[in-house]
């Protein structure tokens, strides 16, 4: 159960906010890899603690490149030059499963990559958007959603993608996981690749395959925040 502590107006989906002192990414005593909220949080640097297991694989700067701007009603705020790197390396802990919560999408001229794993081969995992429609990327195998979604709840089991609540099954699953770490708001190998312009409110990750049951929980968790 979410358990409001606070609440005030939030702008970016007209409707009361409330910050949660919940756990809302374990999931039938399944807990995540890590967890980040940056919606909600006290401060920029609280928003970067991995609340699964503070002080692993928090989330912070990359290189020398730029962060995102952050307030507690949008989350971190990415403006299409900021990249943040969560150090959680996909081929040492395979996480099979993860959920976003994201916003104010911009429209790209090619593709903007909100979550990517970039090793220079084909074993990558992307959640992005052309100029067109919602993707997501595992090694070779590509969901095309077939619109652009703007803002929701989106992740992946496995083999399923699930938008908003809706499951598409059978249609995503690696062959190898790539050896570099997750990057949040943009692409990288050897520089960036593709940055978003976005917020970001929430994302978890697993290294167990959740169910499709699981993934539309965690959906209705996160769009109560």
């Amino acid at each position: 159960m979410l358990i409001p502590i606070n609440q005030t107006l939030s702008p970016f989906n007209n409707k009361i906010f409330q910050q949660s002192i919940s756990d809302w990414w374990t999931i039938d005593l399944i807990s995540p890899l890590v967890a980040y909220q940056p919606y909600g949080a006290t401060s920029y640097a609280n928003s970067l603690i991995n609340l699964a297991n503070p002080g692993t694989f928090d989330a912070g700067q990359f290189l020398t490149y730029n962060e995102p701007d952050w307030s507690a009603l949008n989350g971190w705020e990415f403006n299409g030059n900021a990249i943040l790197d969560s150090g959680l390396n996909f081929n040492l802990y395979e996480p099979y499963s993860f959920i976003l919560k994201y916003s104010n999408l911009s429209v790209p001229s090619v593709q903007a990559q909100i979550i990517a794993v970039n090793d220079g081969t084909t074993n990558g995992q992307y959640v992005f958007t052309s100029s067109s429609e919602f993707r997501i990327r595992k090694s070779t195998n590509l969901y095309q959603h077939g619109s652009f979604v703007y803002s929701g709840v989106v992740g992946t089991n496995d083999d399923d993608v699930v938008v908003n609540g809706s499951i598409t099954e059978n249609v995503v699953s690696f062959t190898t996981f790539p050896n570099t770490t997750l990057k949040i708001g943009s692409g990288y190998y050897t520089s960036l690749q593709y940055p978003s312009t976005c917020y970001i409110q929430a994302f978890a990750a697993y290294n167990e395959t959740l169910t499709g049951s699981q993934m539309q929980t965690l959906t209705t968790r996160l769009q109560g925040l």
